[in-house]
């Protein structure tokens, strides 16, 4: 027990939370199903082993895999072996500025943007430059010797965040990176993901054996210097491609699936804001963060197309419908 509440009180705080959200993700997979909900106790189990025996060794990891989400993460953990560490950079390379997001100058632009956009908890934003710091030092400080795998998917956040990776690991000898969405469509061609976070651990580690992984390509770093010199705040993947479009892209699009969903009740109720924008990520053919969909829903409720009702600090606190006309009669 001793051992178990001093690795609890080394965990840093990004440790803390993801474990819970695997756990969290582990029990709705397993919902109803006594046999898969064993597995995870048995896989939780040896985890917890293995952890024990992480924390009483000094043998640093002998692989670094980097991931772009909270998903991805714990997916990948689960089937990683022993000594294999995961670094999340965090799955928000799809929007918002990334001018020079690989210096400290454009991590506090970026916070910036943030911070008069995007509803975010309070601690989370203002920890957010030396949370990014952070990471970005410890990619910087990974040995020549360790080998590197970047797992990225067919969309514009992960597409970025590998163009990002590579420029900060340019000189590093042992990068390789896995295509999982498209590994996944190899693999099972009626199955198409957008997101690697959509991954079953169990398809993850089949790429673990048979993927085709790619060495470091000079093209990806040379893509990142010219993306890190816009100034855009919303990407696409188009044509294999990351794409520039406006901030005010999608706009459109929410308006028309809130049209969709109160036609649906054949009523003009409010909806909620949640709700609203699940429907929009489940209906897009891209992948975009939930927090800049309700910054574009906020948006819409500025500029008059939209009524609210509650407050709008996070996106389960207010409800949006199409804005009533009114006629005032002289």
């Amino acid at each position: 027990m001793e051992k178990t509440i001093e690795m609890i009180k080394q965990m840093s705080d990004e440790d803390a939370k993801s474990m819970l959200k695997m756990i969290f993700l582990m029990l709705e997979h397993s919902k109803d199903k006594p046999e898969a909900f064993q597995e995870y106790v048995q896989k939780w189990r040896d985890d917890y082993e293995e952890m024990l025996m992480y924390r009483d060794s000094s043998i640093e990891p002998i692989h670094s895999h980097i991931v772009f989400g909270d998903s991805i993460e714990g997916a990948l953990k689960q089937v990683l072996p022993t000594k294999h560490e995961v670094i999340n950079i965090g799955n928000e390379f799809g929007f918002g500025p990334i001018w020079n997001l690989h210096t400290s100058e454009g991590v506090k632009k970026r916070k910036q943007w943030l911070f008069y956009n995007i509803n975010m908890d309070e601690e989370e934003l203002f920890n957010y430059e030396e949370r990014i710091i952070k990471k970005l030092d410890r990619i910087r400080s990974i040995p020549n010797d360790r080998p590197v795998t970047v797992w990225y998917g067919d969309n514009a956040i992960e597409q970025t965040g590998l163009r990002f990776v590579h420029y900060i690991l340019e000189q590093h000898p042992s990068v390789d990176a896995i295509n999982a969405t498209q590994t996944l469509h190899n693999m099972l061609p009626d199955r198409k993901s957008l997101h690697t976070g959509e991954i079953h651990p169990f398809h993850l580690e089949r790429m673990l054996k048979d993927a085709r992984r790619q060495r470091i390509r000079e093209r990806w770093s040379e893509d990142w210097k010219a993306l890190s010199q816009t100034k855009d705040t919303l990407r696409f993947w188009k044509g294999g491609d990351i794409v520039s479009v406006p901030e005010d892209a999608l706009d459109t699009y929410i308006l028309i699936t809130l049209d969709k969903i109160q036609a649906q009740s054949s009523s003009h109720d409010f909806i909620k804001s949640a709700r609203l924008i699940g429907e929009v990520i489940g209906t897009l053919e891209q992948v975009i963060n939930d927090s800049f969909l309700e910054f574009r829903v906020r948006t819409l409720i500025y500029e008059g197309l939209l009524e609210i009702r509650g407050v709008p600090r996070a996106m389960r606190s207010y409800e949006v419908r199409r804005k009533v006309k009114s006629y005032k009669f002289h």
